[in-house]
């Protein structure tokens, strides 16, 4: 596909940028990932080794950008709503900023969706369903929700995922140049991703991390982390079926996360009151993205 000078020429996933960023800025985070006859061909080069050592920043973006198309392909598409996609991202960039990645260019997308459910992407792509943001009650619920998803993204769990399955077998590095020549390679890593994000699922340990870390992230920001419980007491409330895949294997049980939590949030020095919960303005904000 051929660049054009016009953020058109992006793959169709990444347009939850647009209405945040300038072309020019979008062309940035996107970097060299390109789309030719529904095959992902990279080109550039930075010097990152598979095996123990991390992916790079570089590789972590295109593989990010690429499990983020097939995510909304395979949840209907993005809700198109203009004033509850700004909102989201405030809120979801207000906590990635107080993360331990702080610095990278996180994206929120709302999918268009009634499933309950939120996902992450390698290199900042966070996306929550229609169906999930009918059941929060506050903006310092969707805080946390947010913050969970920005703990995968800052602990690299799809990634280490990644790097332990066969899709990396027999390389000795991994480059943008080395994927470029080897598209089918880049494809075997992409779909072990998406198999993690939606088949066998992380292991339930790094579960509960996202879930402590996130509620710590919006307590930086100033959200009540108190509020993670509430999305988890919703999630014990949905009916088997109800949902099709937050209630699978994918995840712990609501009830051993919320153990694991609030175990976590006895530990945290936090102040009595002066939390912000904000059920008013998200309330306001659904109401204007008419959900």
């Amino acid at each position: 596909m051929r660049r054009t000078g016009s953020c058109r020429s992006l793959p169709v996933g990444l347009g939850i940028l647009l209405l945040l960023a300038s072309c020019a800025e979008v062309e940035k985070v996107v970097g060299s990932l390109e789309t030719e006859r529904g095959q992902a061909v990279l080109k550039g080069a930075t010097s990152a080794v598979s095996g123990l050592l991390p992916i790079g920043l570089e590789e972590e973006w295109a593989i990010g950008g690429a499990m983020a198309t097939q995510v909304v392909a395979r949840y209907g598409g993005l809700y198109e709503n203009p004033a509850l996609l700004q909102y989201v991202n405030l809120v979801g960039k207000a906590v990635a900023m107080t993360s331990d990645r702080a610095e990278r260019n996180y994206a929120f997308g709302v999918l268009n969706s009634n499933v309950v459910n939120a996902f992450a992407a390698p290199g900042g792509y966070v996306f929550v369903t229609k169906g999930l943001l009918r059941r929060l009650r506050s903006e310092a619920e969707l805080a946390c929700v947010l913050g969970h998803e920005i703990a995968h993204i800052t602990q690299k769990h799809i990634l280490t995922a990644i790097r332990r399955s066969r899709a990396v077998s027999g390389l000795t590095q991994l480059t943008l140049a080395s994927l470029g020549k080897d598209p089918k390679k880049f494809d075997e890593m992409i779909q072990e991703g998406m198999k993690s994000l939606f088949e066998e699922g992380l292991d339930q340990n790094l579960e509960f991390e996202a879930d402590r870390m996130g509620a710590e992230f919006c307590a930086r920001a100033g959200y009540d982390p108190g509020t993670a419980r509430d999305y988890l007491t919703t999630l014990q409330s949905l009916g088997e079926g109800e949902d099709d895949s937050i209630l699978r294997t994918t995840h712990p049980s609501a009830a051993d996360r919320l153990e694991q939590l609030n175990e976590h949030l006895l530990k945290m020095e936090m102040p009595v009151s002066g939390w912000a919960k904000l059920e008013g303005r998200y309330r306001a904000a659904r109401r204007q993205g008419r959900i």
